[in-house]
């Protein structure tokens, strides 16, 4: 009786098998590869949407307190504008014991000593109001939580200049500044200067007023939006809203890279637009251009506290 010839898997059943095994992995790699760079640009779109979100709230909660824009001290005569600050006639830097020390600052980034209204530096002042340093909490030598509630609290203040008394208010400037880390990126930081110290009754220490803090970053990799006729240009992210000269209404003119001192007191708002490239998080200046994620967002704010407004 002749038995059968057995045999093993051929050559080329071998390799159409580790052709398929192949297949299979290969198709198995991109989609583990896929799903992972959704969740890197799915977390980087909403860290992204989260700074931008704080930035223009932030921004926004500044506009709604302040009562004018560039600086109030100034008069529009000669060297002295409104646009501008700081101006030349303000008292906190005319006197060398107050801001002139401080100003401008150079940590972390160096700031130039005149600030102008524009598409990149937004320049506000409110009110600075008294507290009493025994109900203020932030005051650890003079806080007493069982002292009772002064009724002054939340009253804006004024202080005396010579034979003037003059407005008390605290200036928040946002200003824009390239990103040596990230070229093309540019970084959003925030500058507070405060008003003449009124907390306590009957005492102030404008002779020895400093800065609150140094510069704080707000927010970082803004890349836009770009004005269309300078795209290499820096971004436009302040457009300025104001009362018509000609029209008993509201218009929106443009940013441009000059706010025309004149208009300055006829502004009652901004609009903020801020786009906000996102890289992975390990990446640093050499983002894999597979994960990088654009945010864009849009909001505005109008002062709640107006002056009359006028044209100068």
């Amino acid at each position: 009786m002749r038995t059968r010839n057995r045999r093993g898997i051929s050559l080329f059943e071998v390799s159409v098998s580790s052709l398929i095994f192949a297949g299979i992995l290969l198709l198995v790699g991109e989609l583990v590869s896929l799903n992972v760079l959704a969740s890197v640009k799915l977390n980087s779109k909403a860290e992204g949407l989260t700074a931008a979100r704080f930035a223009t709230e932030s921004i926004a909660a500044d506009i709604r307190s302040a009562i004018g824009y560039g600086d109030l001290y100034a008069s529009n005569q000669g060297t002295s504008l409104r646009n501008e600050f700081p101006c030349s006639t303000n008292p906190f830097i005319t006197n060398s014991k107050a801001w002139a020390p401080n100003w401008p600052p150079s940590i972390p980034v160096a700031w130039n000593y005149t600030q102008k209204l524009s598409a990149d530096t937004l320049i506000i002042q409110r009110p600075a109001i008294f507290i009493d340093k025994r109900n203020d909490p932030r005051s650890a030598s003079n806080y007493s939580p069982g002292f009772s509630t002064n009724r002054l609290n939340g009253i804006p203040t004024k202080f005396a200049v010579g034979n003037s008394q003059l407005e008390n208010l605290e200036t928040v400037i946002y200003k824009l500044f390239p990103d040596a880390q990230r070229p093309g990126e540019y970084k959003l930081y925030k500058a507070v200067l405060s008003g003449n110290d009124e907390s306590t009754a009957g005492q102030t220490d404008f002779n020895s007023h400093n800065m609150v803090t140094e510069p704080v970053l707000i927010v970082r990799g803004i890349v836009g939006p770009l004005d269309p006729t300078n795209l290499n240009g820096t971004p436009t992210i302040f457009r300025y809203m104001k009362w018509s000269k000609t029209q008993n209404a509201k218009v929106e003119f443009a940013a441009s890279p000059f706010v025309d001192p004149k208009e300055v007191s006829a502004i009652y708002g901004v609009s903020v637009d801020l786009e906000i490239r996102r890289p992975d998080a390990g990446s640093g200046s050499t983002a894999d251009p597979k994960f990088v994620t654009r945010i864009g967002i849009h909001t505005e704010a109008t002062n709640r506290l107006r002056r009359a407004i006028f044209y100068e």
